[in-house]
């Protein structure tokens, strides 16, 4: 939205956009580190995030599927060997090491090498996973878990989903989640673009699904970021 002036912006730099050359365009600025644009009708146009908003880099990591803050501690209990993903949206390059999730009620009986977190591009491609075994005990207490992957993944602008695989012969994790379920979470989204979903089952991460077959049947509106 159009704000005032703010201060100093009367001595702009030179712009950083084509407003001079295209009289019709809008004048980009950077001003102490914000950006500002100015168009042909005299009106200033803020493109900084909104003062107060958290965003991912506030705590730590680099992007995130929604504020932690908005997670609810109950839910429902993650059922074993779904693949159960969560999609995250990548806006400007960056390199994931670590998936994060907040366990709220954990896991018994977990069934050793069979626990995996991982990351898939739009097309269903496996870009990286942790490493067999690293998962199997950081699910037993109730914590947050920053879960590295085997390698770092570089990921560009567009989305991904965040795969979690959990095994065990007791009960499943429960992991923090959103406040709405998945079909209502997934509102205006095909299959293949859901937000949250599942993909099949198995003891492993597949090199690749295919998001066209992603389902709401036991689909969980969890919380994850990566860093």
């Amino acid at each position: 939205m159009s704000a005032a002036a703010p201060q100093g912006f009367a001595n702009l730099p030179v712009p950083l956009g084509p407003g001079n050359a295209d009289p019709g365009g809008v004048q980009i600025f950077a001003v102490n580190g914000q950006l500002w644009g100015l168009d042909s009708g005299g009106n200033l146009w803020s493109y900084n995030q909104p003062r107060g908003d958290v965003l991912p880099g506030d705590q730590g990591l680099l992007e995130w599927n929604f504020d932690p803050a908005a997670a609810i501690i109950g839910g429902t209990v993650m059922t074993k060997t779904d693949i159960s993903l969560a999609r995250i949206n990548v806006r400007t390059p960056m390199v994931a090491s670590n998936v994060w999730l907040h366990c709220v009620t954990a896991a018994t009986g977990q069934t050793a090498n069979q626990n995996f977190v991982g990351i898939y591009n739009s097309a269903g491609t496996l870009l990286g996973s942790s490493a067999a075994g690293s998962l199997d005990g950081k699910l037993t207490t109730g914590n947050v878990v920053t879960q590295p992957l085997a390698a770092p993944v570089s990921l560009g602008p567009g989305f991904y989903w965040i795969a979690v695989l959990v095994n065990s012969s007791g009960t499943a994790v429960l992991l923090a989640e959103a406040a709405n379920n998945a079909t209502n979470g997934n509102t205006g989204l095909t299959a293949a673009t859901y937000r949250w979903a599942t993909n099949g089952t198995g003891t492993t991460l597949p090199s690749t699904i295919t998001p066209s077959s992603n389902s709401l049947t036991g689909a969980i509106p969890f919380w994850t970021g990566v860093s």
